[in-house]
């Protein structure tokens, strides 16, 4: 990962300097695992529930089916993406205040697989951590991908913490980076990956934005 990061600190550095760069101004990020640490929750969830002792980092939908079965995850998705759930869950490390540097130079969205009142509980997160009023608007990507939705708004990066979105990259117009927290994940997908909340934040003020 640490390779992975250097080329890519060393090619937005060589953006930066070169002439006419111009700053990103819409960005999306995730909710969950992003945003709010359910993740947590849901290790949480599964060791009460199923005896198994999981990092936060292997509960994202990608890690975790393949651990624990698709019938026991959409349980635990239930109670972790429902009210209770989603209200325990404390802040990704960084996040708010990452959320509050961006707002002053981008143009905020939340793209979630959230639905229905699920949706409504994340909304209410975003308010009851007063970071709601960043975001331009919370984006359902349901019948959709997240690149679909990311490039119909012409928002130019995604922050996500799942690998499964990680190849719906689309060139200069459209960016996938991922948040891996835990160790290095598979690099077969191509993403661009950060380790924290202020990697993110420093990544996005190099990086050069959509062409217009």
């Amino acid at each position: 990962m640490a390779l992975i990061l250097d080329m890519v600190t060393s090619e937005c550095q060589s953006q930066a300097g070169a002439a006419g760069v111009k700053p990103l101004r819409r960005i999306a990020i995730d909710f969950d695992g992003t945003i709010a640490d359910t993740n947590v929750v849901k290790a949480g969830w599964i060791r009460k529930n199923l005896g198994l002792d999981l990092a936060p980092w292997d509960c994202s939908r990608s890690r975790c089916v393949p651990i624990i079965g698709l019938e026991k995850y959409e349980r635990m998705a239930e109670f972790v993406y429902g009210e209770e759930g989603t209200r325990i869950a404390g802040p990704v490390p960084g996040a708010l205040d990452g959320l509050r540097s961006l707002a002053r130079r981008a143009g905020l969205f939340v793209v979630t697989r959230r639905t229905g009142s699920h949706l409504v509980t994340a909304r209410q997160w975003l308010g009851d951590h007063a970071v709601d009023q960043l975001f331009v608007d919370v984006l359902p990507s349901a019948g959709r991908t997240k690149s679909e939705v990311c490039l119909h708004h012409e928002i130019e990066v995604l922050l996500d913490d799942d690998l499964r979105h990680a190849g719906t990259a689309g060139g200069e117009a459209f960016r996938v980076v991922l948040l891996a927290r835990g160790p290095a994940c598979a690099l077969e997908s191509g993403a661009i990956f950060v380790k924290s909340w202020p990697e993110f934040v420093d990544w996005t003020a190099l990086v050069r934005g959509r062409q217009r």
